[in-house]
């Protein structure tokens, strides 16, 4: 029962699931994830523990603990409310992609709950808007990057990282505006320089006009 249960969460496989998961053990009894309602990752992180070293009663300890934890018939309930814990604390913090992750989670151990039904149904509706919102301000920002108004085209990429933050596209839109303006000022500078000596040479004042 216990391994189809950590086959079951973690999506694959249990061989799969245990050869990706225990790639470094040496760190596996300091974790704490019994912290955390963690019960089935941190069952297999002593497991593996157990393999570096055999005899050790911490892991042992610990082990038993979660077999305890895993085969109470109120497991599903307490995975259940850590899980919408924890989405509706994403969900406050306006984290809405980590948010929809824990309902949907939390939906593997009551299908049924109308709560995380709703969430995701609201999350939908929120990403919605964003994702508008978002589209709306790149299509600003590329028009006005199109025409060379540089400037004006920067801030509406740093409005669109304000919806969406962490998007590669407008950071890297971003850094191609700095960069014109960048040679826009050189060219000034050059422009500029260049006026004055010209101006220099024409009434012959070579000394000044060479700098």
């Amino acid at each position: 029962i216990l391994t189809r249960i950590i086959s079951f969460a973690s999506g694959m496989p249990i061989e799969i699931f245990l050869d990706v998961s225990m790639e470094v053990c040496p760190q596996f009894l300091s974790r704490g994830y019994e912290n955390a309602h963690e019960w089935i990752f941190a069952l297999t992180y002593f497991q593996k523990a157990l393999e570096t070293r055999e005899e050790d009663s911490i892991a042992l300890y610990k082990i038993e603990i979660c077999e305890k934890e895993l085969n109470d018939p109120r497991y599903p309930q307490k995975r259940y409310d850590h899980l919408i814990s924890s989405g509706d604390k994403f969900y406050l913090e306006k984290k809405y992609t980590e948010a929809k992750k824990q309902y949907e989670e939390s939906l593997k151990f009551k299908p049924k709950e109308d709560y995380p039904i709703k969430r995701i149904e609201e999350i939908d509706e929120i990403q919605k808007v964003i994702h508008f919102q978002y589209e709306l301000a790149i299509k600003q920002a590329d028009s006005l990057y199109e025409i060379d108004s540089f400037f004006q085209a920067k801030v509406v990429y740093e409005k669109s990282l304000l919806i969406k933050p962490g998007e590669a596209y407008p950071t890297s839109k971003i850094e191609n505006c700095n960069d014109n303006t960048r040679h826009i000022t050189y060219e000034k500078e050059y422009r500029s320089f260049m006026k004055v000596a010209d101006q220099c040479f024409q009434a012959e004042d070579y000394g000044t006009a060479i700098g």
